[in-house]
């Protein structure tokens, strides 16, 4: 995973974030945003290179951290 960000809010005060999820698989956090305004730029931009990526709000009023499982992890086989 790579980030913008070092995932570190302000504690009490909301942060906002975007969660990019490179081709529904990788996630990327990226923030945080100063405003609402600020950050639905941002996911504007990323959503103007028109693949399929998916890109969500995350509102945090804390530390942050976002990665994924390996496969490995998660197969019980």
């Amino acid at each position: 995973m790579t980030t913008e960000t070092n995932g570190n809010g302000t504690g009490g005060a909301e942060q906002h974030y975007l969660l990019f999820i490179w081709g529904s698989v990788e996630p990327e956090l990226r923030g945080p945003y100063a405003t609402d305004e600020e950050r639905l730029d941002a996911a504007r931009a990323l959503a103007a290179d028109g693949d399929e990526h998916g890109i969500f709000r995350l509102d945090a009023s804390g530390p942050v951290d976002v990665t994924s499982f390996s496969g490995r992890e998660i197969d019980r086989a």
